[in-house]
């Protein structure tokens, strides 16, 4: 994924905290997907395939408060219905990264 916000500038810091700038911006360059709280990147989501239907997920890099996870998942659910039907072939580069990542780090939830 590029995102511009995340591209165009030399200093991320107004939007990406530094300790996940590691998290977004892969070593072969690739951004991934993130999703943003009160203008900072607060984490990553992921597209999946569940049951032929899109599934987005939230994977915050720190607990949400209750009323700011709501409008994620609400933000999450209009996502779903944007790309549905899920281009897998688009997201399918991203799957050796969320497996890393479930192996390397405990369930966010």
């Amino acid at each position: 994924m590029w995102d511009s916000m995340l591209l165009a500038y030399e200093d991320r810091s107004r939007v990406i905290p530094e300790p996940y700038r590691r998290e977004v911006i892969r070593a072969n360059g690739d951004f991934l997907a993130t999703f943003m709280v009160d203008g900072r990147v607060a984490g990553l989501w992921r597209a999946d395939l569940v049951d032929g239907r899109t599934k987005v997920t939230p994977l915050p890099f720190e607990p949400l408060a209750p009323e700011v996870e709501a409008e994620v998942a609400q933000e999450a659910a209009r996502l779903e219905r944007f790309i549905e039907p899920l281009e897998s072939a688009v997201y399918s580069r991203y799957a050796n990264t969320w497996l890393k990542q479930r192996r390397s780090e405990p369930p966010i939830g």
